[in-house]
């Protein structure tokens, strides 16, 4: 059974399973799970520019009364910006998962067998995936800064980070494919272009 967990193969397989399952979080959280953590004014990110009138804004029910009919005008939030009073528990996976991944960034640093600092440091940024993983986890970090600060241009700034640092994690899941026998050596043509 050790053989079998230590084999390269399964080795990536795990490692191709694992960066698919974060994906998937990071997008359900952008797309599905990404409220402010304060009252954000209708008119912010720029979600309702361009509406004509005001009547396009409001919610408009009615409820039977015993005496008439009466027409109930609330303005409702759009949705994406309903204040919730503290982060998802998928926002806090997603930071521990981007902290994990860091902290292998830093253990690669480290681990480098050149003595001076300067080598090291250009030795360890020579590959180009190594760069993206700096700049993605960096992002993701960025955003995560924005989204706390109470600010409604803060907010929609964290969007917009994240959504920029989810394209390169799905960028960098190139690299897993280049193991592919089909996959590989087009990937290494389409580089080299």
């Amino acid at each position: 059974m050790v053989k079998f967990v230590s084999a390269p193969y399964i080795k990536y397989l795990y490692s191709l399973y694992c960066h698919v399952a974060f994906l998937l979080l990071f997008t359900y959280l952008l797309l599905c799970d990404f409220f402010p953590l304060y009252d954000i004014p209708f008119d912010s990110c720029g979600i309702l520019h361009g509406l004509e009138n005001v009547a396009d804004l409001k919610n408009v029910t009615k409820t039977e009364s015993n005496h008439n009919n009466e027409t109930n005008i609330k303005t409702a939030a759009p949705y994406g910006l309903q204040k919730h009073g503290q982060p998802s528990i998928e926002e806090y996976i997603l930071f521990v998962w981007v902290s994990t991944l860091l902290f292998e960034e830093l253990r690669q640093f480290v681990s480098g067998e050149v003595p001076s600092t300067y080598k090291k440091i250009s030795t360890y940024l020579s590959p180009f995936w190594n760069k993206l993983d700096i700049l993605a986890i960096l992002l993701f970090y960025v955003g995560c800064v924005l989204r706390f600060l109470p600010s409604a241009e803060c907010f929609c700034a964290a969007r917009i980070v994240l959504s920029f640092d989810l394209t390169l994690w799905f960028i960098r899941s190139l690299e897993i494919f280049a193991a592919i026998r089909r996959l590989g050596p087009k990937l290494l043509m389409i580089g080299e272009m």
